[in-house]
């Protein structure tokens, strides 16, 4: 958290709220905000689809009629990809030259033509409002009341633990 207030900090300053054409600039925010899509996304599945006509998809059969879901989960998990799924660590999309690097493989919101159609305005209203939360306070967990599961409840969407924060605010 405190690397990204410092890049906040040294791009934005506090006189003002950060905007979406600061978001280039702002690689280190932008890249904690594609980890939590890929480590704890909202859903663990797509919505239903359903297949059209008989196909074969990486040599099996499916037949026209068929419910497609795509499991999110596994392909942000998938460790022959990641390597270290279970890490929360935003490093993993910066380039070595200090730039965003973009993944094909984090697809919160679905992938293709049955996407969520508000992929867009979903990532830039998060973008602003994560950005903004991050430039005016400092959040940290109860100490009084230990956090022993991150993981939540899964279900049609993930359901985060109960836990307390505090949200101190930024001078």
């Amino acid at each position: 958290m405190r690397k990204m207030q410092q890049e906040l900090d040294s791009v934005v300053g506090n006189v003002r709220l950060p905007s979406m054409n600061d978001r280039t600039k702002l690689v280190y925010t932008d890249a904690t905000q594609t980890e939590v899509f890929r480590y704890r996304g909202s859903a663990p599945l797509t919505v239903p689809h359903k297949a059209l006509r008989d196909t074969k998809l990486q040599g099996f059969r499916i037949q026209a009629g068929t419910v497609v879901l795509n499991n999110l989960y596994s392909v942000h998990m998938d460790p022959g990809y990641w390597g270290d799924p279970e890490t929360f660590r935003p490093e993993r999309f910066i380039n070595h030259d200090g730039s965003f690097r973009k993944d094909e493989r984090v697809i919160p919101f679905g992938k293709g033509r049955r996407s969520c159609l508000g992929e867009s305005l979903a990532r830039m209203t998060t973008f602003l409002l994560f950005s903004s939360l991050m430039q005016h306070f400092t959040f940290s967990l109860d100490p009084a009341i230990p956090v022993t599961n991150t993981d939540g409840k899964m279900g049609f969407t993930l359901s985060p633990p109960e836990f307390k924060v505090f949200a101190q605010a930024r001078l």
